[in-house]
């Protein structure tokens, strides 16, 4: 059985960055510049795609002043996952964004009280 062939990886260009003329006054939804910036706060549930929360964060990075991220105990099929970001968001892959991200747990021990409840999907 012969190898396959070797592929070269896509790789895609960035755009040339665009100056945006900001016409603050002619938006109906404003009524002209702020006094003062407001934060801009990116949340998102994590699972277990830590090369697509790498993307994030370099992506967002510029215009984004805080990642909060919550991990949870339960994946969303319901069933029990380990936690796995919180022993790697001090790693030096995530260092540089350390000082922007807001990590919490939400451990989910109320599970029993919603036993009884199901989706459509699943019947009652």
């Amino acid at each position: 059985m012969r190898d396959p062939p070797e592929l070269k990886p896509m790789v895609f260009e960035r755009p040339p960055e665009r100056q945006l003329r900001w016409d603050c006054e002619g938006n109906p939804y404003m009524s002209g510049n702020r006094t003062a910036p407001k934060r801009i706060v990116d949340l998102l549930l994590f699972a277990y795609e830590f090369d697509i929360l790498e993307l994030r964060l370099y992506e967002l990075d510029p215009v984004v002043d805080v990642f909060v991220i919550l991990e949870t105990t339960r994946a969303l099929k319901k069933w029990e996952k380990p936690l796995m970001l919180g022993s790697v968001i001090n790693s030096p892959r995530f260092r540089r964004f350390r000082h922007k991200i807001m990590y919490s747990v939400f451990d989910d021990v109320t599970h029993g009280r919603y036993q009884g409840f199901k989706s459509k999907k699943e019947g009652k």
